[in-house]
C-alpha cells in the first residue's frame, strides 16, 4: 500500500515538472503581429550584405555593418587565405531589400 502511495506521489511530481516547461513553450509562440515586427525591423536599420566570388557562392547579411564585416574577413582569411582592410570590405558592402 505505501508502495502505490508513494508511486502515486512520484507520478503526480513528474507530471506537474514535466507540464511547466509545456505550458512555458506554449505561451513563447504567440506570433508578433506583422506590424510590430516590420516596426522593430525598420529601428534596426537595413539588411546589408557582402558576397563572395559566385564560384564560391559565401554570401553573408546582417544588419550590423560591423559584424557583416567581421563575418566576410573571417571567411576570406580561413577559406581563401587572404587578407582585405576593414576599408575595402565596407567598399563590397551592398543593401538589400528583404521582402
Amino acid at each position: 500500500m505505501v508502495r502505490k502511495i508513494a508511486a502515486i506521489g512520484v507520478v503526480i511530481a513528474l507530471a506537474g515538472i514535466l507540464a511547466v516547461p509545456a505550458k512555458a513553450q506554449e505561451a513563447s509562440k504567440k506570433e508578433v503581429p506583422k506590424a510590430q515586427m516590420k516596426a522593430a525591423m525598420t529601428e534596426m536599420g537595413p539588411v546589408k550584405e557582402i558576397a563572395c566570388d559566385p564560384a564560391c557562392g559565401f554570401v553573408v547579411r546582417s544588419r550590423n555593418e560591423k559584424e557583416l564585416v567581421s563575418i566576410a574577413r573571417e571567411h576570406l582569411k580561413t577559406v581563401h587565405h587572404m587578407k582585405m582592410s576593414e576599408k575595402e570590405m565596407k567598399e563590397k558592402v551592398k543593401a538589400v531589400d528583404v521582402k
